[in-house]
């Protein structure tokens, strides 16, 4: 009995381990933290995987839009996501929590060296007109004086907008080859129709690029050769500023990117045909892409035909086991792909 007694403790004493290990995973992978946003330099704190998105919200180097860190700011998520850490948060949507990580940690950098700034494209009377153009604004990370800019606009299904996982990451990238960035924040909305939000978003998109054109001398950048980075509904919007019609660069009386980079966008619209321009276009697809669903990837395949019947230049990078959401391509199939949009970019500017 006493012998049974024994390995009936022992038994249980594992068991009160394995649960309280599992509680400690959970507490630490599930709910982040924050601890603090200053070392004992002063110098301020990173993220890493057990960071809340709440904590980086907060993040003094975001004082300015932090609260548009949240991917979704309406309905349950908007309460739920600022407790998650970063690790969860990109499990369950399939980032690389690595590589949203090291994106975030890099606009902490550039924030905290003054590197990085942010603007309202939209005056003080536009707002008071229209007080939600006060959810939106434009960040600017510096490059070299000599490279053309690029324009980043993450995605997010109109109803949102994955600033970390699209924004912060293709920033860090672009940055590191010295382009001048542009990051827009536009506004979403879970109540619009989608055409609705289409065209509000699309009207951001648009005076973000022309708030750039008029202020090119005091930002420093040239405005020749530009061009613009869409992901998912970001690519919707770059598509539609390609356009040769209302929601266009004609529109805005400003000249054509010199090209536009697609990742996993840009589809075939017959309300649209007959108009779509002649800019450079380089295209990086899933195959299988599981949000948008087979039938919008075959219009991405004749979107892709339409143009180079047309003989508009055109790159394309067809993924069979890449996500959609994929960014940098970091973990993926697409590692690497940015390398090649570079050189795509560089190619439209000779």
């Amino acid at each position: 009995m006493k012998k049974a007694s024994k390995v009936l403790t022992i038994v249980s004493c594992i068991v009160l381990a394995l649960i309280a290990a599992a509680f400690a995973f959970v507490s630490i992978a599930v709910l982040g933290y924050g601890a603090g946003y200053n070392n004992s330099d002063g110098s301020w704190k990173r993220a890493s995987w057990k960071s809340s998105v709440g904590w980086t919200m907060e993040h003094p180097a975001f004082e300015e839009y932090g609260e548009y860190i949240l991917p979704w700011r309406e309905g349950a998520a908007s309460v739920t996501v600022p407790a998650l850490s970063y690790y969860w948060m990109c499990l369950t949507t399939g980032w690389n929590t690595r590589d949203v990580v090291d994106g975030v940690n890099f606009m902490i950098g550039a924030e905290e060296s003054g590197e990085a700034h942010f603007y309202k494209f939209y005056s003080a009377r536009d707002i008071a007109d229209e007080p939600d153009k006060a959810d939106t604004g434009l960040i600017y990370v510096p490059g070299d004086a000599d490279k053309p800019f690029a324009f980043v606009v993450p995605g997010g299904g109109m109803t949102s907008e994955a600033l970390t996982a699209e924004g912060f990451t293709a920033a860090r990238e672009l940055h590191s080859q010295g382009y001048p960035v542009f990051i827009p924040i536009y506004r979403v909305s879970t109540q619009r129709p989608w055409e609705e939000q289409e065209k509000i978003a699309s009207e951001d998109f648009g005076n973000a690029v022309r708030y750039i054109f008029d202020n090119a001398e005091s930002l420093g950048v040239r405005t020749d050769g530009y061009s613009v980075w869409g992901y998912s509904a970001g690519g919707r919007l770059s598509w539609l500023w390609c356009l040769e019609n209302e929601y266009g660069y004609s529109a805005y009386d400003l000249p054509a990117p010199a090209a536009v980079i697609l990742s996993y966008s840009g589809w075939h619209d017959e309300q649209f045909a007959g108009n779509y321009g002649r800019v450079p276009s380089y295209f990086g697809y899933c195959a299988n892409d599981k949000v948008i669903g087979r039938e919008l990837v075959h219009g991405i395949e004749e979107y892709i035909n339409v143009l180079q019947s047309s003989g508009v230049k055109t790159e394309v990078h067809r993924y069979e086991s890449a996500p959609h959401g994929y960014g940098t391509g970091a973990g993926t199939e697409a590692d690497g792909w940015m390398e090649s949009a570079y050189a795509f970019w560089q190619s439209c500017l000779s």
